[in-house]
């Protein structure tokens, strides 16, 4: 659940993932993930994949790249769930409070 967290929150937090305008990406750096993470390309592709066809990232991808919006309600829905109580706060402090919902 690293990755995913890191995926959803790296979209939260910057602004060109606005939905108005369509994001390349094709690689784990893409999202500020360094080499010596050692996050295999074909996993970071594997974790992208499923969070768009399941419907938390609103994207696509075709022939290696992918192409990023925003997260959809149901990943910030994730997003915060990563971020309870039920996880001890693990994630809460990584990226600090940039939830939508708080006014």
């Amino acid at each position: 659940m690293d990755l995913v967290y890191r995926l959803l929150a790296d979209i939260e937090v910057k602004p060109n993932y606005d939905g108005l305008t369509d994001q390349l990406v094709s690689k784990a750096s893409d999202f500020g993930i360094k080499p010596s993470e050692q996050v295999a390309h074909e996993v970071f592709r594997f974790h992208l994949v499923l969070l768009i066809r399941n419907g938390f990232i609103d994207g696509d991808h075709t022939s290696g790249n992918f192409v990023i919006k925003s997260l959809s309600w149901k990943g910030y829905d994730l997003l915060d769930r990563l971020r309870g109580e039920d996880n001890g706060d693990r994630y809460g402090d990584h990226y600090g409070d940039h939830r939508l919902w708080n006014f």
